[in-house]
């Protein structure tokens, strides 16, 4: 199940903020092409955020629309873990 959040990682104690990571070339380029597949033609941006306290780790994966009128769609997990069909369901195709 895909649950979608409109609002960012919170801060972790000390009130850390959380911090991008890199995608690897290979999670790009899988995430990518499953965008050009189920909205074909639209501009997506994929970033990787993890929460700042090692106590609790949080993850999300941000899809962003810069071009479209879409808002931007946030994955409460690792990108390793998202599946093809979780991106399908988060995209409402």
């Amino acid at each position: 199940m895909v649950v979608i959040m409109s609002d960012p990682i919170p801060f972790g104690v000390p009130f850390m903020p959380p911090r991008r990571r890199a995608l690897t070339d290979e999670f790009q380029n899988r995430l990518l092409a499953w965008c050009d597949e189920l909205v074909p033609g639209v501009t997506v941006d994929i970033e990787e955020w993890v929460g700042a306290d090692p106590r609790q780790p949080l993850h999300a994966v941000v899809l962003s629309f810069p071009q479209d009128v879409r808002s931007s769609i946030v994955l409460r997990l690792k990108v390793d873990e998202l599946a093809r069909s979780m991106l399908a369901e988060a995209l409402e195709t």
